[in-house]
């Protein structure tokens, strides 16, 4: 039995340096039963092995990127799928989606040219240590409910105020073999230096973007890192970036984001580095 449970976490964006997410999935509950292979004595006889899945029931998926910037915000509801399944996520249409700061209400509409993208209908910007509420309707159940609720506090952030640039080129060998992989041939290492915020607990989560394209693919290859050895002191986050060519636009952000989305990308990091199917 693997059970996968996601609860939304409020990130931080400070410009030009980081961003606001939250994520909300109820529970996941995928039941693998494996049918055992009985082994014969004889040294002759093979049989296959069956994998028998159960496929789970759909579930909401909740998929947002709220920042302390003055726009439109963006919730994006879709399907869960099963375990193996490459295709892409299936849009939830046709729900009511409001996030709610106190007395403060911020409607969303789904988008006519993108189903399952919802947008604010008037720009807003999150505030460190705010409480927001994020409630769904749906105009159709998905396993037996109609309304989702979740809420997080947007926490504080480094106050990022330099940064230093250094660039390297590699060396070519001739002896080196071609092994089919991708050269190293240049390498960005970026040095941001900012305050810690004096609360003790601060979560951290670094993205790299190429010409606005993100280069972690999935969250395996997200970094993170807390402030248990540093809380409340002047200091510096390192990003490397490989590989750049003439005219390469670079975005790089530091996201302060919440102790359960930080758990739950440190579950995903570990079961890869120890063979497990993270993802």
């Amino acid at each position: 039995m693997l059970t996968n449970k996601i609860s939304w976490a409020l990130c931080l964006h400070y410009p030009g340096i980081s961003l606001f997410k939250l994520t909300d999935m109820k529970n996941i509950l995928y039941t693998i039963a494996i049918a055992m292979l009985c082994f014969s004595c004889s040294m002759d006889m093979e049989e296959e092995i069956n994998w028998n899945i159960d496929r789970s029931p759909d579930m909401i998926v909740v998929e947002s990127i709220i920042t302390n910037e003055l726009k439109q915000q963006c919730v994006h509801l879709t399907l869960s799928g099963d375990y193996y399944d490459t295709l892409q996520a299936r849009a939830v249409t046709d729900a009511q989606v409001i996030i709610t700061e106190g007395a403060n209400s911020f409607s969303f509409t789904e988008s006519e040219s993108e189903p399952g993208y919802y947008f604010s209908d008037e720009p807003f910007a999150g505030e460190p240590l705010k409480t927001y509420v994020l409630n769904i309707n749906l105009d159709q159940e998905i396993n037996g409910l109609t309304n989702y609720t979740a809420e997080s506090t947007m926490p504080n952030g480094i106050e990022i105020d330099s940064a230093e640039f250094s660039l390297y080129e590699m060396p070519e060998f001739e002896l080196e073999e071609d092994d089919g992989e991708e050269k190293d041939t240049t390498i960005l290492e970026v040095y941001f230096f900012g305050q810690e915020p004096v609360e003790s607990g601060n979560y951290y989560l670094t993205k790299t973007f190429r010409n606005g394209l993100p280069l972690e693919e999935t969250a395996k290859e997200y970094r993170i890192y807390n402030d248990e050895t540093w809380n409340g002191e002047y200091t510096l986050s390192t990003i490397f970036v490989y590989n750049l060519v003439p005219d390469d636009l670079f975005t790089f952000r530091i996201y302060s984001i919440e102790r359960g989305f930080y758990k739950f990308l440190e579950g995903i990091l570990n079961s890869e580095s120890t063979g497990g199917m993270g993802s």
